[in-house]
């Protein structure tokens, strides 16, 4: 019983950070995702990311611990909250942003476990605000795109006005995009 609670304490505790995360940053963005490219603060050429983006492999991890140790009450709901904990404790280990670095001709996006995802500035079609404060930020290239959230862009915020500023975006009303 004592497990249990604490594995749905962390996970809750995880799951309140991430949302915390994404208020600050949804915050911080706000001229952004409405159309003003605002002021951009400066950034140094490589960036490394905040320790919040280990949130999402924590709650990951919490949910697949409370999922084991409820599967044997609730069959179903354990076996849905492990597999879905693990999947996300994979992904926000392997996938998560290290490092943000701006080069003259692209930005750079590392990640733990996986290979970097360079975006050509001359690539950047378009720069997608997330919907909610949990949501990510997309940005789609030729021939890559990723999805920064929150906590990839906590403190770094100043790499969306730098992309909005190197690609000549404009915003459509939902969305940065090339001119037509």
């Amino acid at each position: 019983m004592v497990a249990r609670a604490a594995a749905a304490t962390a996970a809750g505790v995880s799951l309140g950070a991430i949302w915390a995360t994404g208020l600050v940053s949804w915050r911080r963005t706000r001229a952004l995702r409405r159309g003003q490219p605002g002021h951009r603060s400066p950034l140094r050429a490589s960036s490394r990311s905040s320790a919040t983006t280990w949130f999402a492999a924590a709650a990951g991890v919490a949910v697949l611990a409370l999922g084991t140790l409820i599967v044997r009450d609730a069959p179903i709901a354990g076996a849905g909250a492990g597999v879905a904990g693990g999947l996300v404790a994979t992904s926000g280990i392997r996938s998560r942003v290290t490092a943000l670095e701006v080069r003259d001709d692209a930005l750079v996006v590392r990640r733990a476990l996986r290979p970097a995802v360079i975006l050509r500035w001359a690539g950047l079609r378009s720069l997608g605000p997330p919907r909610t404060p949990a949501g990510g930020w997309r940005l789609r290239a030729e021939p890559n795109s990723i999805t920064l959230m929150p906590s990839d862009l906590l403190g770094h915020e100043a790499v969306l006005a730098i992309a909005i500023e190197r690609t000549g975006l404009w915003f459509d009303g939902r969305r940065w995009s090339q001119p037509p």
